[in-house]
């Protein structure tokens, strides 16, 4: 019987309908007995949990959230699935088991202690430096040629610091880096699973919309039609190639990844054993292709693409993640106007609330356009969200 982890930091109204509706087995964590009070779920105990995922032949295991990852290490070590998520979440691990498909990239780990000394001349410039293990693009930073260091140092120092704490160390290490080369190319991203023979099943693919060269937000995810049909397979023959070098079996994953001019493949990262943080990306694949992400993986359900694509034709679905790039004082904010937000999309299709005092974030939307008019989600891309915050006078 597969089961779900949750944890913090955020479990959507989907995915409460998810695990009331489906019948899937829930961990009984202290953590997730809070984030779920008032839900009704079936709830297994932690020691049976821990024994199965132990075994020769485990269940399949999905989470809402890297932090439910120290559960899985703590109590299932040994697990294929432990191994697993730490071979995917320590980046510095992730590179040298893919050299042998991408011997071509330049990286290098070091220290936060290390960076006053790194060695300008001795770095792939330009480059992205970022935590070892990390989540939605905190602390990543592009630069792109030499004088941009000073100031990029600094702001990275102090985005650790800020940080620290927020998230445990296996979900954002602020202690060790990557710098790698820049990797040239359109950005991607994909929830998959890989079925218990290894082989890859694409729940969704995305575009991930950049305001302008030096963007590394998360703010705007895209998919569309032709997206899937164009790249469904590619991105499966890469993730086959992966799955067999991890040796990976009965494994969700949300995977960034960068296609060149030559549409060669190569991976940002892959984060295990779930979709795009706070829920996002799940929501995204339930509203434009109309199934549950999280059932599909766990009930080893496969899309039927051919069908559902020819029923969307013309039109485009996008996540928009509201992250909080304002600079209004959390103290001198009152609340966020969500409703003007709504107002600026013809055709909203989600929403999810979530609280910016807890986390840098206002929440996200989901929203349909036309295949050939984006320019709604064009101007939030490149707002700051201040026009929507209710500040105090």
């Amino acid at each position: 019987m597969p089961m779900f982890l949750v944890d913090r930091p955020h479990v959507s109204a989907a995915l409460r309908r998810s695990l009331a509706a489906g019948g899937i087995p829930v961990v009984a964590t202290a953590a997730a007995r809070e984030r779920l009070a008032g839900t009704e779920v079936d709830w297994i105990p932690q020691e049976e949990a821990a024994r199965q995922l132990a075994g020769p032949s485990p269940p399949r295991l999905h989470t809402n959230s890297e932090d439910a990852l120290a559960w899985l290490a703590e109590r299932a070590p040994d697990s294929a699935l432990a191994r697993g998520a730490g071979l995917c979440k320590d980046k510095l691990a992730f590179r040298e088991l893919t050299r042998p498909l991408h011997p071509e990239l330049r990286f290098l780990g070091v220290g936060l202690e290390e960076l006053d000394r790194l060695d300008l001349a001795a770095l792939p410039v330009p480059f992205v430096i970022k935590p070892a293990a990390g989540f939605f693009s905190l602390g990543v930073h592009r630069v792109s040629a030499p004088e941009q260091w000073p100031a990029v140092r600094r702001r990275l120092r102090d985005e650790l610091q800020a940080f620290a704490g927020r998230y445990p160390g296996a979900v954002l290490d602020s202690g060790r880096l990557i710098v790698e080369q820049l990797i040239d190319g359109a950005e991607f991203a994909l929830d998959a699973y890989l079925d218990d023979q290894g082989e890859p099943v694409i729940l969704n693919l995305m575009e991930h919309v950049f305001a302008g060269e030096d963007d590394v937000s998360d703010r705007v995810y895209r998919t569309t039609p032709a997206l899937v049909e164009r790249w469904r397979g590619p991105f499966a023959d890469w993730l086959r190639r992966f799955g067999a070098l991890a040796e990976l079996r009965g494994f969700s994953l949300h995977a960034e990844l960068r296609v060149d001019e030559a549409s060669r493949v190569t991976p940002i990262e892959v984060n295990p054993l779930r979709f795009g943080g706070f829920c996002t990306t799940a929501e995204l694949t339930a509203r434009a292709w109309g199934f549950d992400p999280y059932q599909a993986y766990l009930r080893d359900e496969r899309p039927d693409w051919p069908r559902l694509l020819a029923a969307r034709g013309g039109r485009a679905f996008h996540l928009v993640v509201l992250d909080d790039t304002t600079g209004v004082p959390a103290a001198e904010r009152t609340g966020f106007d969500y409703q003007r937000l709504l107002a600026r999309f013809r055709q909203p299709l989600a929403l999810e609330r979530i609280d910016p005092r807890a986390y840098p974030l206002f929440g996200f939307l989901v929203a349909e356009t036309p295949d050939d008019d984006f320019a709604e989600v064009d101007a939030v891309l490149r707002s700051d969200l201040r026009e929507f915050v209710q500040a105090t006078a």
